[in-house]
């Protein structure tokens, strides 16, 4: 089982304050994804992921029909086709905004959980290869209390693991669907399973990832580690003049 790590987390007039990320600073980073946005450690001997976040609070600001988000954990896919992830997703439709808890293994389509989630929740993730090519994947609704088990057959590579924010795809054609606008996501109690031992992100090999489009137009962006195993991810408002360096710049394959 994973070891909870503390944060100080305080409840004031609706609003969740984190106190340690008063001075994490943004981060542009030399690894960039047009879909991905967060912490990848891609090492090796990784069987097993867990992270603690709260669902953002996402909104429509453009044109187009739909928008979406996704917040996951993951082992596999930085660098090789293999991926196993759970999470959540909101997904904005003609007006219309659905939460969801989620989990996929590639190439198979994602499966959504039966655990109402909304935003604001506090949720818990956790994976763990518990035999050979057997894994177990819990969820945790810490705001509502509730909780699933699911126990699925899947061969990894055990390559890398992740702590993302994502951009999701049309099932229908594989585009890119509109990045909702999900302010900030809070990633914190990050850890990992890597050759046996549990670490936190930075002790598991963690490098910001940032998100942005194929032309360098800033999407979102982690900010530093903080105690290791604590980050957040933000949405970049200002698209037209926010743009990432070009130089030594990193595309990740594969994502």
């Amino acid at each position: 089982m994973f070891t909870f790590k503390t944060i100080s987390i305080v409840i004031a007039a609706g609003f969740l304050l984190v106190a340690p990320f008063s001075d994490a600073s943004v981060v542009y980073v030399k690894r960039a994804s047009q879909n991905w946005g967060g912490y990848v450690a891609d090492r090796g001997g990784y069987t097993g992921v867990s992270g603690t976040w709260l669902v953002p609070t996402s909104r429509f600001s453009g044109i187009e029909e739909m928008a979406a988000e996704a917040t996951w954990i993951g082992v596999g896919g930085s660098r090789s086709l293999d991926l196993i992830q759970a999470g959540t997703q909101t997904i904005i439709q003609k007006g219309q905004v659905s939460y969801h808890m989620w989990y996929e293994t590639l190439p198979g389509p994602a499966y959504n959980i039966p655990l109402e989630v909304r935003a604001g929740d506090l949720v818990t993730i956790s994976m763990k290869e518990i035999s050979t090519n057997k894994w177990e994947i819990s969820f945790t609704n810490e705001t509502s209390g509730r909780t699933y088990l699911q126990d699925i057959n899947y061969v990894s590579s055990h390559s890398s693991v992740e702590w993302m924010e994502e951009r999701p795809s049309s099932y229908s054609n594989q585009n890119l669907i509109q990045l909702a606008n999900f302010g900030s996501a809070l990633f914190f109690n990050g850890a990992a399973t890597m050759n046996g031992a549990q670490v936190n992100i930075a002790e598991a090999g963690g490098e910001p990832v940032t998100m942005a489009t194929q032309g360098g137009v800033l999407l979102a962006s982690p900010s530093s580690l903080v105690n290791g195993h604590a980050f957040s991810i933000t949405r970049s408002i200002n698209q037209v003049s926010a743009s990432l360096p070009t130089s030594n710049l990193t595309v990740i394959s594969g994502l």
